[in-house]
């Protein structure tokens, strides 16, 4: 039984339906599987992995100077629409933060009924400022793929074909279109599973094919490094490290291509090796970390780290912050949220750090401390022998801990050790113009409520 054989049957414990496999190394398919009716040559939707795809052809625009990451996403496409009425937090964004899905958007700007997704996108009203917190956000990506086509009149897939057929990706590949017309950069790639693998493996050697560079080098290594945090929610997988440009992080310094259903393309730098898979995992909500651990499991063992340079560039670095002693004793004022919290400040007290935070005119007081799980009561009363009977509340104990992810950006996790079994995560992050954006995640059955959503204000 060869390595990926081993792999399918393994999979089948955890009901992962295959639909087939490549492993990648040097330049080289050295295993692949496919299970009936799929062969190497069926073409698939490749779902969110188009969204990796999409941003190579960034690179490929940025590396021949036509345009930069740095540049403001509305002044891209102001010859195609009216930006005079555009609100100001959207025309701050840029390239870059669309890459790292740190936009201004924490909900979509289009739906199922929606015609004109790519002008939607600059009409809606965002929820907080841009390059402040991740959130995944798919109408980006779309536009992300419209630039592509603005600026050379071709869709992504077309613009990357020279590139393409230098690595070996087949003919006939293709991308869905919006209603719009525009390619449908977030999920609508078409190709097989093995041209998913050559795309990703291309991104492993630092956009490199044999002696030829053919997408800049310094886009590719950041392209697939861990350049901002995605874990802002209460609950993550230990397979969220982090994202780059369209791209996942994964433990080790590894990096992913993701698409629904289990489309998945995952690069190892050191170890010269790309693993690729197509299936159909829907409605299994364990599959992906079924599928990593599996591949861990399985196939890295035959492939031992080579390069431990190139592995350990891509390790992820510690977290340095300065930034506290900049926001201690500032007060930021917050713009209607559905938090409903109306102020914040930091302060330091009795050798702890404080979060002051006033909602319905009244101030609620939580300490934490970086690095360190303290034990303490939290500030606000929930339901006690009563559900919903607001004359009688119960104040839990409840662990608090608090590190910094980035530089700019702090995140505080509180979990109930009471009667109660639940957890809440808030994560602040600071810009140097005293702008403050705010994103709460909550697990709990009928406490915390109000602690989902996004906020973002500036100091008084």
């Amino acid at each position: 039984m060869n390595i990926l054989e081993k792999l399918s049957q393994e999979l089948k414990k955890y009901c992962v339906r295959l639909h087939g496999a490549a492993l990648i190394s040097g330049g080289e398919v050295v295993d692949e599987i496919y299970l009936p009716p799929y062969t190497r040559d069926t073409k698939t939707r490749l779902y969110s992995t188009t969204k990796s795809v999409a941003a190579i052809a960034i690179g490929k625009l940025v590396g021949e100077g036509r345009i930069s990451l740095d540049d403001k996403v509305t002044d891209i496409f102001k010859s195609r629409f009216d930006m005079t009425d555009v609100h100001p937090l959207l025309k701050e964004q840029t390239v870059r933060q669309m890459l790292t899905m740190t936009t201004v958007y924490s909900k979509p700007t289009y739906d199922a009924n929606t015609r004109e997704w790519l002008a939607s996108y600059f009409k809606a009203e965002p929820t907080h400022p841009a390059g402040t917190l991740w959130h995944y956000d798919s109408c980006g990506s779309y536009v992300i793929g419209a630039i592509t086509k603005l600026v050379t009149g071709m869709d992504f897939i077309e613009y990357l074909r020279p590139e393409f057929d230098e690595i070996g990706v087949s003919e006939g590949i293709y991308c869905l279109e919006g209603p719009d017309g525009e390619a449908w950069a977030s999920s609508g790639f078409i190709a097989t599973t093995e041209d998913l693998g050559r795309i990703a493996y291309l991104m492993l050697k630092r956009g490199k094919w044999g002696d030829k560079q053919l997408i800049p080098e310094d886009f590719a290594i950041d392209a697939i490094s861990p350049l901002v945090t995605n874990t802002d929610r209460a609950i993550f997988s230990r397979y969220d490290c982090g994202y780059g440009y369209q791209i996942w992080s994964h433990p080790g310094g590894a990096f992913a291509f993701r698409g629904l259903g289990g489309q998945i393309a995952i690069g190892y730098p050191g170890r010269d090796l790309v693993f690729v898979c197509t299936s159909d995992t829907s409605g299994n909500h364990n599959a992906y970390d079924d599928i990593f651990r599996t591949v861990e499991e399985i196939v890295l063992p035959h492939f031992p780290i080579t390069n431990e340079a190139e592995h350990e560039q891509m390790l992820p670095k510690p977290v340095n912050s300065n930034v506290y002693s900049e926001i201690v004793n500032k007060t930021y004022i917050l713009n209607d949220n559905p938090l409903n919290i109306e102020a914040i400040s930091f302060e330091d007290k009795n050798g702890a750090s404080v979060l002051n935070y006033t909602k319905g005119g009244k101030s609620y007081t939580l300490p934490f401390t970086v690095g360190k799980e303290s034990l303490t009561v939290f500030p606000e009363g929930y339901h006690a022998h009563r559900l919903f009977d607001k004359s009688e509340s119960l104040r839990y104990r409840c662990s608090v801990s608090a590190e910094w992810t980035e530089p700019q950006k702090l995140r505080i996790r509180v979990w109930a050790e009471d009667i109660y079994v639940g957890n809440m995560t808030m994560v602040f992050a600071f810009r140097e113009d005293g702008m403050i954006a705010l994103k709460a995640d909550k697990n709990a059955q009928f406490f915390f409520d109000d602690f989902s959503g996004v906020a973002y204000g500036r100091s008084k």
